[in-house]
């Protein structure tokens, strides 16, 4: 009876360990860091323009920064069409989203977004028009340009992670617009996002974050420069060398204009990049880096259809239709 017993125990704990071992198997939640960089490359204009400061003159920089810094993401503003396929071509770690502001395809400027294709999957991704007409190449209100805002879900692989990215450039001369434009990014980002997931947004803003216009962004999302354990308050705004100054200690934050706000995420450090990667500046703006945490729980089997809503409207999950949203189906 008491070898009946034992047998009995023994099967019972190997049955309770295959279980326990399974579900940890199955499910293993982990905090992980990663960094988010946003980057005002400069047009690259004619050569005279910019002179010694021109983009054939700080290109492998700009390289050199992102191979030091080993963004996950990266939000580009003001990037030439020559200047995406130069980092199309050597950042071969690297994909990238996004359409020209001028044609909905590749003429004018990109908000481009450009993500470590080793650690994320892109499930979907699309671009907005900072106008009353969105859904269109336009331009808005007093705005001198036109102005888009790009976004991607973008998943961590081996996780069930996922996580929005929006980039964008609000316009230098028009304040209607700037105000306007960050309106219709909160509303923008909630009915891209209705499933509450992750979010973060990159741009230069042309304003320092103390203007009331962004009051509705700050009530929505977390400022990372003023959230962050470890933060930077210097000048983003550099005019290759003509700006100086810390803005914290001369109360102007007129050239603290690059900024990174999130939702969902824990900040970690916020940091403005003006090391030497090879060239005297790599813009006329610094790039920024958002290191944050985000908890990711690992499955055997990830799936993607958890982490996405039916669009209104759209019959299939995976549906490759616009949707109503400018958004490609790509998952």
């Amino acid at each position: 009876m008491k070898q009946l017993r034992l047998f009995s125990f023994l099967i019972v704990a190997m049955l309770v360990a295959s279980v326990t071992q399974a579900q940890t198997r199955t499910k293993t939640p982990a905090t992980k860091e990663f960094v988010a960089i946003s980057f005002n490359v400069r047009m690259s204009l004619d050569p005279n323009t910019d002179g010694p400061n021109h983009w054939d003159f700080r290109r492998e920089a700009s390289l050199k920064m992102v191979a030091e810094q080993k963004p996950l993401v990266m939000g580009l503003q003001e990037a030439c069409p020559d200047q995406i396929a130069y980092f199309d071509k050597n950042l071969t770690a690297y994909k990238h989203v996004g359409v020209g502001r001028d044609d909905g395809k590749a003429e004018g400027e990109m908000m481009a977004i450009y993500y470590d294709t080793s650690r994320l999957s892109l499930l979907r991704s699309g671009t907005f028009w900072l106008s009353e007409t969105p859904g269109v190449v336009s331009r808005g209100w007093d705005a001198a340009c036109n102005r888009t805002c790009t976004w991607a879900l973008l998943k961590l692989k081996n996780s069930n992670q996922a996580f929005f990215y929006f980039n964008t450039h609000l316009d230098h001369m028009g304040r209607e617009a700037r105000k306007q434009s960050i309106e219709l990014i909160v509303k923008k980002i909630a009915e891209i996002n209705p499933q509450g997931l992750p979010v973060l947004l990159s741009a230069d803003f042309n304003s320092p974050t103390d203007n009331a216009i962004f009051n509705p962004l700050k009530a929505a999302l977390g400022d990372a420069r003023a959230d962050s354990p470890s933060t930077d308050h210097g000048v983003t705004y550099n005019g290759f060398g003509k700006v100086k100054g810390n803005p914290a200690t001369n109360n102007d934050n007129a050239q603290v204009i690059d900024h990174i706000f999130y939702k969902g995420v824990t900040p970690v450090s916020f940091k403005v990049l003006t090391g030497d990667y090879g060239a005297p500046f790599i813009s006329d703006h610094y790039p920024i880096a958002f290191t944050f945490g985000i908890t990711t729980t690992s499955f055997s089997r990830p799936g993607n259809a958890h982490l996405l809503k039916r669009p209104a409207g759209c019959q299939r999950l995976r549906c490759g239709r616009q949707c109503g949203t400018a958004q490609k189906g790509l998952f």
